[in-house]
């Protein structure tokens, strides 16, 4: 399972390669994608901080912060998160402590749990909501 970290420990795990965890973002920057378009990433991602995903994953998005997904990217996969903000294709159930948008263009295919959700008008989501708690 992958845990929460604090930015000295992802730093850390990171420097020490912790075997339990595929991959680690201290949140430093987010304008710069964790996956790249055209990019696969496949296993369990915790992040830290705003963080943002141009390519495909095929794994366990999680951890606290703001998960930004681009227009060309693709989550397959539980998304756990503080807050997510799709322009991609989410496949999968969503978790979120904050909120999730999903923006113009945006495809989601799977359950939503979270206090608040925005859902814009070209958006597409099949799947069943907790909204509120």
């Amino acid at each position: 399972m992958i845990e929460a970290l604090s930015e000295p420990e992802a730093a850390a795990a990171a420097e020490t390669g912790r075997s339990d965890l595929q991959h680690v973002v201290a949140g430093r920057y987010p304008l710069v994608p964790l996956v790249p378009a055209d990019g696969v990433f496949e296993g369990q991602i915790a992040i830290l901080g705003e963080t943002r995903i141009e390519g495909t994953v095929r794994g366990t998005v999680r951890g606290s912060g703001r998960l930004e997904l681009g227009p060309d990217g693709r989550i397959e996969g539980i998304v756990e998160c503080d807050e997510v903000w799709s322009h991609g294709t989410i496949v999968g159930p969503v978790t979120a402590l904050c909120r999730v948008h999903l923006c113009s263009g945006a495809l989601m295919d799977g359950d939503l749990d979270t206090p608040r959700v925005e859902v814009s008008d070209s958006a597409i989501w099949n799947g069943v909501a907790r909204v509120g708690h």
